[in-house]
């Protein structure tokens, strides 16, 4: 299980600091010679394996897509008082997934239940999960 902080506030926060972090790529080796185009995640703060991958594949810190969507949603017309943020990160903080509720917006009068918009956002460095960006309606 991941550990959780959750965040109020009256905007939307930066990225916990030990998920705040570039991943760094280092060839696989086996037999003290390297695996051609085979590379480990490591994460800096740790010096932890937390991933692979190929040549191609370029992991990035969570906090580009973080700062995008924070500074989106900081320029956007929501009503960001009282928000509500969840962090969790998982093996190692390899992924991390958070939650945004935003209470003041409410479907009440739309669905006759309580329901409020929730921004979810899902990042990997070890693809134990795909990149996710949604939002729901929230009770």
């Amino acid at each position: 299980m991941g550990s959780i902080e959750i965040i109020e506030h009256e905007k939307i926060l930066a990225l916990p600091e030990h998920l705040n972090y570039d991943p760094i790529k280092e060839p696989q080796t086996r037999n003290g010679r390297e695996v051609l185009d085979k590379f480990w995640v490591i994460n800096p703060k740790t010096d932890q394996v937390i991933g692979d991958g190929k040549s191609q594949h370029r992991p990035t810190n969570f906090n580009t897509m973080w700062e995008s969507l924070r500074q989106g949603l900081l320029r956007s017309s929501l009503d960001l008082s009282n928000a509500r943020t969840n962090f969790w990160g998982y093996n190692n903080d390899a992924s991390f997934r958070a939650e945004i509720v935003l209470p003041n917006h409410n479907f009440v009068k739309q669905l006759n239940e309580p329901a409020c918009l929730k921004i979810k956002v899902i990042d990997s460095h070890d693809h134990a999960i795909s990149v996710s960006k949604r939002h729901d309606l929230s009770g």
